[in-house]
């Protein structure tokens, strides 16, 4: 949740500040919540919100019984999300963790410039199957998908992902 509340149970950055700030009493109405209804604070106490040099945590992950589906961890993501809060994520339970992969950006492809990089080559490969008539149908897919794989390779703009992304 956004709680815009400050504690030293989530946030660091909070030791020291004046417990008569607005966020610091909306802080401790929030610790009598999570001790009433015996909630865990996953939160790390790192900051969860950054802008210009304030950085705090009004972030604030809780959860009741979850640990009974495993190990729970919780962190916060570098990746840009537009916005001053960190992208939180939470893994509950054990698997394997999936790295950083480079995709395709399909949403900037340029399709003229793969139109005009791939229309000779496929015109190529369709004059030799005239040619050729014995040719397999699974051959023809090869030589077809390895073009196009080609092709696309020459032309693609490469983007970093994460399962988080």
């Amino acid at each position: 949740m956004d709680s815009n509340s400050r504690s030293s149970l989530w946030d660091d950055t909070c030791i020291g500040i004046s417990q008569s700030q607005r966020s610091a009493k909306m802080g401790s109405r929030l610790e009598e919540i999570i001790n009433n209804h015996a909630l865990h604070v996953h939160n790390s106490g790192v900051a969860t919100y950054r802008s210009g040099n304030c950085k705090s945590a009004p972030d604030v992950t809780l959860s009741s019984g979850i640990s009974k589906y495993g190990k729970v961890s919780w962190a916060i993501i570098c990746d840009e999300l537009k916005t001053p809060h960190e992208g939180i994520v939470i893994d509950i339970g054990d698997r394997d963790h999936v790295e950083r992969k480079e995709v395709i950006n399909w949403k900037c492809f340029d399709w003229p410039a793969f139109t005009e990089e791939s229309s000779n080559k496929l015109q190529h490969i369709l004059d030799n199957w005239h040619k050729d008539l014995r040719i397999s149908c699974d051959d023809m897919v090869s030589q077809l998908t390895q073009c196009i794989q080609k092709c696309v390779g020459k032309v693609a703009e490469m983007k970093v992902v994460s399962s988080h992304s």
